[in-house]
């Protein structure tokens, strides 16, 4: 199918073919809502579904889809800004066989549909969520949880997704497959490192963000120093202090390398701890 397919020859389709299993009109943007339903309803025993980027269609269109095509595993919408919340949540009421689905860069669903698009269908195998930004870690505890069966899970441009809903995935989707993550920045190695054996990554390896350790002192409050970058022979000198200004009411100060504990050594008057504080 192309931009050009004109609404005469797509009827002619329609009327002729009612027996088809497979239907891709991806980037088939001449394609309207009154064009397709008529090709929809006589095809009722569609399996796989391929609406991607046809953008003069509207939620309508999904009518036959969501009350007749029982037999549905595969549904791709990426691109469809015209996907709504409320034709989500009746795909959700009268479906229950999806395994395949695309919802990319749909940019009108929200995250609350998704969760309830989630905790329908328990047998996904495949789901793109990419470029959608009202994604966060509810998606994923929620994912961890219901779709157990899930092998290849597209996560890319899911900004606020973090480690926490990753290391739900990690401990509790153990047949996944595949994780892409490109442009999470707020994903590290501290979860990807517990799935990397048994899952393809679309990021490389890297090292982990350190856990720092907090050492309290009298004048500077919290001194954090990195794990990975404080030597084993670090020691500060200790002198008693007795200024009631800095014993009772200690200054707030950051810093997280051992060349800054050494610039600003001066000023640190009494090491009260050095256990970690976590």
């Amino acid at each position: 199918m192309n931009k050009g397919f004109s609404p005469h020859t797509f009827n002619v389709l329609s009327t002729t073919c009612t027996r088809l299993t497979v239907l891709n009109l991806s980037r088939c943007g001449s394609i309207t809502d009154n064009d397709l339903m008529p090709m929809l309803m006589r095809n009722q025993k569609l399996v796989h579904l391929n609406l991607s980027q046809c953008k003069n269609l509207s939620a309508k269109c999904l009518q036959p889809v969501i009350l007749y095509c029982n037999n549905l595993l595969t549904l791709k919408l990426a691109r469809c800004a015209w996907l709504t919340t409320g034709a989500m949540e009746a795909l959700a009421l009268h479906q229950c066989s999806l395994e395949d689905v695309d919802l990319s860069y749909c940019i009108s669903i929200s995250e609350s549909c998704i969760l309830i698009f989630v905790k329908k269908f328990r047998h996904l195998k495949t789901l793109n969520l990419e470029g959608n930004k009202q994604v966060s870690d509810k998606c994923l505890y929620a994912l961890a949880k219901y779709s157990t069966s899930l092998k290849l899970l597209n996560l890319s441009g899911c900004t606020e997704i973090s480690d926490k809903g990753v290391k739900a995935l990690a401990n509790h989707s153990p047949k996944l497959e595949g994780l892409l993550v490109r442009g999470c920045m707020k994903v590290t190695e501290n979860s990807l490192k517990l799935m990397r054996n048994r899952v393809h990554l679309d990021r490389r390896p890297t090292a982990p963000v350190p856990v720092p350790i907090y050492v309290q002192v009298c004048f500077e409050s919290w001194l954090p120093i990195a794990t990975a970058e404080r030597p084993a022979n670090l020691s500060i000198s200790e002198s008693d202090c007795t200024c009631c200004c800095c014993y009772f009411n200690p200054k707030p100060f950051h810093v997280n390398t051992y060349e800054t504990v050494v610039q600003h050594a001066a000023r640190i008057q009494h090491v009260f701890c050095q256990m970690p504080y976590l």
